[in-house]
């Protein structure tokens, strides 16, 4: 599988080549080319997937938002899958939660999953496991967190 990815920040040359992922500065670039678009990112504030950015998924591309659900425009979404651009979405989140668009719940072209993985009984031996040892079984991201100093 070729990854290619956009971010605010930009991982090393020996990451890319460790993986065989292709960096796009540019969002808009990545819905063009990506066979899946996967948002992994937080809500800041604003929709990051509206209708100009759901025409601009290459022809027969899938969407899946597992992160937020204000972070694409379910409205503009119906729309541009009528017109098949993405062709397909995968969600487990809702712009009104816990309420879901009545149009995507019955379209045939998205598929919905319930927003659960919080609640497995591997996610809470996880979170046991941090609590008491103090460093989680799989960290990502571990060079956001910063050490704390004891007195």
């Amino acid at each position: 599988m070729r990854i290619l990815y956009h971010d605010l920040v930009r991982k090393g040359e020996e990451v890319e080549r460790g993986v065989g992922t292709v960096f796009y500065a540019e969002l808009d670039g990545v819905l063009g080319d990506a066979d899946c678009v996967v948002v992994a990112t937080p809500l800041v504030g604003r929709t990051l997937l509206a209708e100009e950015r759901f025409v601009r998924f290459k022809r027969g591309g899938h969407f899946a938002n597992s992160a937020r659900g204000l972070l694409g425009d379910d409205e503009a979404s119906v729309q541009t899958l009528d017109d098949g651009r993405p062709a397909g979405k995968g969600m487990d989140v809702h712009a009104n939660e816990p309420y879901v668009h009545p149009r995507l719940a019955i379209h045939p072209k998205v598929m919905m999953m319930s927003h659960n993985a919080g609640s497995t009984v591997d996610t809470h031996i996880g979170f046991e496991g941090f609590l008491h040892k103090g460093r989680a079984l799989t960290l990502v991201n571990a060079h956001l967190i910063k050490p704390q100093r004891t007195l």
